[in-house]
């Protein structure tokens, strides 16, 4: 299937008629005339259910989709049957008028049980106003007994809807060939008024007369800078004309980039541009912007505005490279996650890691170390493998013994995973309020399922991190959508003290705090059960959008002001700073504007707004910390967990006991990864974990670190790094916790198909949280004995906008080789925390790093500029003793070894390797060989991660009992991306496929004696043997992954005979 993306949506560049004259258009009644004969709806009983109205007017079917005051309207269909000729080429169009913003979508599919895609479905997110849709497909209707039909789906439309010209047709693909290789070029010109004709001649912009230089591609490009003999200024227009004869009608696809803006147009329509962001891509390859032109018989124009850029003015054309899709092969073979709960005593039981009940040691506290520890054992540091997500399939049981049993089931089957820590994100603030008749009015029958849920976890022995707010905010379930659309606004106003949101949060934390679980006897304040408290998830994205606010809200504008002013008025009651004087111009403290802290940043007011959102920070925390305190909950808290920015860093300092961050590596842009979203295809190697460095730069001196999201997102296809560069390097700095982000428990996969943050039914995410079950948990990675401390200077926050800049990527590096972490001396401490470990060398921030702040997620930009050198701070490392003379790094040439010499990176090479006495791993690319330690990877096929580890604590050399790890990728069936891989066209179907590949490692115990080894599913029971045998005295281990009986798996178990 290709898809067309015009202006950011999926829509085509084709006039809608061209092709029913020629081809023929397979639709009936596509004028409404005969009213919806033809047509099936579902149209009757939205009407009878919740209000819809359709009528036809002037050849258009007219909808009005009512928005219900309370759930969903359900499913709006239309559609109409259609047998297509199986793998031949189709394409639809249609347009659609709406007047509120939705999705839309498309799908060509079976008619019966079990409505398989044939070729075609498509979600197209759509804005306000009229929208040509179209997408060309292959019919997959390989069963021409079987009805097949297009349904047009438009449950996720609200307002009025307007659908018109629907058309579906033989596609007849023109080749680029059909073009007149002779370009009529006019530079540096007015543009005309119309494109229905080449003109003789054009006006330069000061009138004068301009004709047409003739110019052949070179090589794809037509260099427009070159023709006008190297001059150009930005934005100056060139026009290029290709005149062209076919014998008959059909598609053109244009694969186009230029530098830097385009208008595109065909037969005097304009078809595509590229006017509001430009090329966007750097790349300038055919494939930056696909365009398909309506050809008709005869005689053809193509014109192309193109804008110069600021360093060039050119227009590539050629033939883009066709959509990547993914389907069941001898590579990539479906997957059998039919069991996927934890067998009791298997391989991959890790319940022996996780003590039950939990709370037996008390509380969760601080020791003077700045270690997490039970208040029972103040001398044992605790780490927890934690988790966020449950199942919604569980939660929505209606009867409650069932319920109840699947709880129990789940607890269990969490600690047999091993994890001993649920975050309680997403959940309290809605599930609480469900079936509720208003505002802040907890249902108790809901509080009821959550005290069972926390009780069986308590008896498994798994703490929980509670989150007061997260998007549900204990409001009316009507106001949902709202809540969440204004989310940002929310987060910002609890800092500035609104009023709404400070009662809301003192309703959630007094009636979830003090409620008495029936099921435990304690209150939920009183339960050592909760580890950690968290006020409001990723309140810092608040910021980002506080002049949109002040904009739209003119009582949260007065508020922001106001709080502004008075602590401008309060800082400087004792004289302005020349400098910021100078900007103010006169202006008063109390009349100050609020700073564009993203454009502004440096700049004296951009500076003191820094300081003030420190201020506003910290002072937002103290009033939700008092809240609880009042109610007599006595442990830990945390906040803050979304910004890296220095200056919310040296709030948390002040306010946070346990620092937490969260990390995602290629968060899909534009959303949460549906289709026309991207992900970059890069190894996080690549950049040395940047994702992980930058967020451990926000580790604090003397107090627990945790990271309570985390993950390496689907579809890169490195994300088996994950299960070594999280877990490794989170031990050698000695984080307490990481909890993933989200849902690997499940009861159940089988319905399941992979997104951009799947768990449970991800075999990679599996083999990675197995990997971080023994590299971080169990604590086969060590401590590292060594720590720099980067300390930031008060003064330092005040200058050259520090306080919204991140630490250094450089010095964040520093990570890969030994402790790091950062400290404000000058601030008071929140309490409860400690001055922590003596740092052996301490340095200060020379250089900072750009923040890129999303909804979403929060990246740090890599700037390697700066006085800060790597190199001569690694040398003092060397002379110090911290890194020892055996040591093998080379920052220059990306070469990062720790200073237990466990773990060693590559970035030129992308490899990352872990050689601990109990796990040896190693993450790398395919077709090469790397020695690990008692592990060696002699061939593979695949990119992908290879581990051996000890199932006890029995080192590697001795063990009897052994898994083997071989995890690559993962995707969907019919899984669509571009053709590099970045952008989603098609999530894809069940089911779930893994890349198939060879490794063949060779292993050496400390005694050679006979090993068998088998294939596990994924509930770690055995599947089938695999024969080993011996070359010399290495155990040859030769994996094909594609060739097993039962499926590919990414679990092997190696047991002495």
């Amino acid at each position: 299937m290709i898809r067309n993306l015009y202006t950011a949506l999926l829509l085509c560049a084709m006039p809608l008629a061209l092709f029913a004259a020629e081809d023929g258009n397979l639709f009936k009644n596509t004028d409404f005339s005969a009213g919806l004969s033809h047509w099936w709806s579902s149209f009757a009983a939205n009407a009878r259910d919740h209000g819809l109205t359709h009528r036809i007017e002037e050849g258009k079917l007219v909808l009005d989709i009512p928005e219900p005051t309370e759930g969903s309207i359900g499913n709006v269909l239309m559609g109409q049957g259609a047998s297509l000729k199986a793998y031949e080429k189709f394409r639809l169009s249609y347009t659609i008028t709406i007047d509120k913003p939705g999705v839309m979508r498309h799908v060509y599919q079976l008619s019966n049980n079990p409505w398989t895609a044939l070729g075609l479905a498509e979600n197209v997110p759509l804005q306000p106003g009229t929208h040509h849709l179209s997408a060309i497909f292959v019919s997959e209707y390989d069963k021409p007994e079987l009805p097949a039909h297009f349904t047009f789906n438009l449950s996720k439309l609200k307002g009025r809807v307007v659908l018109s010209d629907f058309l579906v047709t033989e596609y007849n693909e023109l080749p680029l060939a059909a073009l007149n290789p002779a370009w009529q070029v006019f530079v540096d010109v007015q543009a005309p008024e119309s494109y229905a004709d080449q003109p003789v001649t054009l006006r330069s912009p000061t009138g004068a007369e301009v004709r047409p230089l003739a110019a052949n591609l070179q090589d794809g490009v037509i260099d427009i800078r070159a023709l006008n003999q190297g001059r150009f200024k930005e934005r100056a227009a060139a026009v290029l004309y290709n005149d062209f004869t076919v014998a008959q009608a059909g598609g053109m696809t244009l694969g186009l980039a230029a530098d830097w803006w385009m208008e595109v147009y065909c037969n005097g329509e304009r078809v595509y541009d590229t006017l509001e962001k430009g090329n966007a891509s750097q790349r300038f390859e055919p494939n930056d912007h696909v365009v398909t032109i309506a050809v008709k018989p005869g005689r053809n124009l193509v014109a192309i505005k193109v804008l110069s850029g600021s360093a060039g003015w050119k227009l590539l054309l050629g033939k883009p490279l066709p959509p990547i899709v993914y389907k069941p092969n001898d590579e990539w073979q479906p997957v059998d996650l039919s069991n996927i709960v934890i067998s009791e005593g298997s391989a991959l039981d890790f319940s022996a890691l996780v003590p039950r009940p939990a709370g037996q040691l008390g509380r969760i506290s601080i020791n003077d170390a700045g270690d997490m520890v039970f208040a029972g054992a103040p001398q044992q540091s605790v780490r927890m493998q934690g988790f966020n997500g449950f199942p919604s399939s569980i939660w929505y049981q209606q009867d409650d013994a069932e319920f109840k049993l699947q709880v129990t089931a789940f607890a269990q089957a969490a600690r047999r995973q091993g994890y001993s820590l649920f975050r309680v994100h997403g959940l309290l603030d809605k599930w609480l309020c469900q079936d509720a008749t208003g505002d802040m009015a907890i249902n108790p029958e809901k509080l009821d399922r959550w005290d069972y849920i926390l009780a069986e976890l308590k008896k498994e022995g798994i703490y929980a991190h509670i989150v007061i707010f997260s998007f549900g905010l204990y409001d009316d379930p009507k106001n949902a959508k709202q809540l969440f659309e204004d989310r940002n606004k929310h987060r910002l106003l609890l800092y500035f003290g609104g009023d709404w949101e400070r009662t809301h949060f003192r309703y959630g934390a007094e009636t979830i705090l003090n409620h008495v679980n029936p099921y435990t006897g304690l209150a939920w304040k009183d339960d050592p059960l909760v580890a950690f408290l968290e006020f409001y998830n990723e309140q810092g994205s608040g910021f980002g959008v506080i002049h949109q606010v002040m904009r739209d809200d003119p009582d949260a504008c007065a508020l922001i002001e106001k709080r502004w002013h008075d602590w401008l008025v309060a800082t400087y009651a004792d004289g302005v700073p020349a400098d910021l004087a100078a900007e103010l111009a006169g202006t008063p403290l109390n009349q100050a504007p609020v700073p564009n802290f993203y454009r502004d940043k440096a700049t004296p007011l951009g500076n003191a707004f820094g300081l003030f959102r420190s201020f506003i920070t910290v002072d937002g925390a103290d009033w939700c910390r008092q809240v609880v305190r009042d109610n007599g909950y006595q442990g830990l808290i945390t906040q803050y967990n979304g910004s890296k920015r220095l200056g919310c860093s040296a709030a948390r300092w002040q306010i946070s006991q346990v620092i937490d961050l969260h990390a995602y590596y290629q968060h899909p842009r534009g959303g949460w990864g549906a289709p026309g979203c991207t992900v970059e295809q890069d190894s996080s190697l690549a950049d040395a974990a940047n994702y992980w460095r930058n967020t451990n730069a926000g580790r604090l001196s003397g107090r627990p670190f945790i990271v309570s999201e985390f993950n390496h997102c689907y579809w890169n296809p490195y994300q088996y790094e994950a299960g070594l560069v999280f877990p490794a390097y989170s031990a050698l700095q000695g984080f307490s916790a990481l909890q993933i982000h989200s849902g690997p428990i499940a009861l159940s996969a089988a319905k399941s198909s992979i997104n951009s943050f799947a768990c449970a039914q991800s075999p990679v995410v599996r083999a990675n949280e197995v990997l971080s079950t023994l590299l971080f948990l169990r604590g086969d990675v060590q401590k590292a004995p060594h720590l720099v401390e980067l300390v930031v200077p008060e003064a330092s926050l005040a200058s050259n906008g520090l306080t919204h800049w991140a630490v250094s990527t450089e010095q964040s590096r520093l990570a890969l080789l030994t402790g790091f972490s950062v400290a404000f001396p000058w601030a008071k401490r929140a309490d409860g925390t400690s001055r922590g470990r003596a740092p052996d060398l301490q340095i200060l921030p020379n250089d900072a790093a750009k923040v890129d702040d999303q909804d979403w997620f929060v990246n740090v930009i890599e700037n390697p500029d700066g006085e800060f050198s790597l190199a001569q701070t690694v040398q003092v490392l060397r002379d110090k003793g911290i890194l020892g003379q055996q040591n093998i790094s080379d920052v220059d040439a990306g070469v990062f070894q720790s200073d237990t010499g466990e773990i060693v990176m590559r970035t030129q090479d992308q490899v990352l390797k872990v050689i601990t006495p109990r796990t040896e791993a190693v993450a790398m690319e395919a077709g090469k060989s790397e020695r690990v330690g008692r592990l060696q990877i002699r061939d593979l096929s695949v990119g992908a991660t290879v581990a051996i580890a000890s199932t006890s604590m029995t080192p590697l050399a001795n063990a009897d009992r052994m898994l083997f790890i071989f995890s690559t990728q993962t995707q969907n069936t019919n899984a669509t991306f571009g053709h590099d891989g970045r952008m989603k066209i098609h999530s894809g179907t069940l089911p779930i496929l893994l890349r198939t590949g060879t490794v063949r490692a060779h292993f050496t115990p400390a005694q050679k004696r006979p090993f068998a080894l088998y294939a596990l599913d994924f509930n770690g029971q055995r599947r089938e043997q695999i024969p080993v045998e011996y070359q010399g005295d290495d155990l040859v281990i030769a994996v094909n992954n594609g060739a097993l009986q039962h499926g590919p798996t990414t679990f092997f178990e190696l047991v002495a005979e």
